[in-house]
């Protein structure tokens, strides 16, 4: 698998290029992925971090061309280069995406012009984008279906060699489940996430993604108890023993969006910051 390297162009599929941002770290791994679809006029979909340098390469390669920015969600790694960009061509730019949930995280500085709705279309000579609704690791997240190269731009929904942190309010579990599902739906072929490379396989990627879920979420069971209580720190190091401590407090976040998960369920209740499996039920 080759490496993917910052400011460098790379075909993907046909019509369809990518940009990683100089943006890694252990929470993006090597980068944010920016897409690039088209050449005559052309979409840019999750721009990335507020980078000059990241930016500024992507300008010098399409700026004039650019008409349409979309976005799949608002967090500071994905759609603060939106205003970088609109400060710098001359062009009309179209932005398109759910604006800003309240939270941390979040880019205020995001104002579409377009609000999709689940099955918008955006459509040209050269391509066709289809919005998929997916909330769960954020309340406003879309994903991308290129229906001419069956190829899903997943976002944050679904990430090439690590698992996504849903972190509550804004992020929750039981809508990250439902949304996995929601992609079986169609028909895809390659899934292009914000991080990481390109894959293939997509349905037992998906449905991998949704077995590591759910047997996190069978060990979590498993350590509640119906009368001795635990804390969500307490928890912590037990649910997630196979993970680095370092990675222990992001962790922590999604072992919370479970949780909250079962009280959803009436599997688990919180008591003074403990929780407690409901008795007699059973995942």
């Amino acid at each position: 698998m080759a490496e993917l390297i910052a400011g460098k162009f790379v075909s993907i599929a046909p019509g369809v290029r990518r940009l990683l941002a100089p943006n890694p770290g252990p929470f993006t791994g090597p980068g944010t992925n920016t897409y690039i679809l088209g050449s005559n006029r052309v979409a840019v979909i999750d721009p990335g971090p507020a980078s000059t340098k990241h930016v500024k390469a992507l300008l010098d390669e399409v700026g004039p061309n650019i008409e349409w920015i979309l976005t799949t969600h608002t967090h500071a790694d994905h759609s603060p280069a939106v205003k970088l960009i609109l400060e710098e061509v001359s062009q009309p730019v179209e932005v398109i995406g759910i604006p800003a949930p309240q939270g941390a995280n979040q880019d205020t500085t995001f104002k579409p012009d377009v609000i999709p709705s689940h099955g918008y279309c955006l459509e040209t000579d050269e391509f066709t984008v289809e919005a998929i609704f997916t909330p769960g690791h954020a309340s406003n997240h879309m994903c991308y279906l290129l229906r001419e190269q069956k190829m899903l731009i997943t976002g944050d929904h679904i990430m090439q060699g690590s698992s996504v942190i849903i972190a509550p309010p804004d992020g929750n579990m039981s809508d990250y489940m439902e949304s996995l599902d929601t992609l079986f739906q169609y028909d895809i072929e390659a899934l292009a996430p914000a991080h990481g490379h390109v894959m293939d396989q997509c349905k037992a990627v998906i449905e991998h993604t949704k077995a590591h879920r759910l047997k996190r979420e069978r060990k979590v069971f498993d350590l509640l108890s119906t009368d001795e209580g635990i804390s969500l720190a307490d928890l912590t190091a037990p649910v997630y023993d196979d993970v680095p401590v370092f990675l222990h407090p992001a962790g922590q976040l999604s072992l919370k969006a479970h949780l909250i998960k079962f009280a959803e369920q009436r599997v688990a209740v919180e008591k003074e910051e403990l929780w407690y499996r409901v008795e007699g039920v059973s995942l």
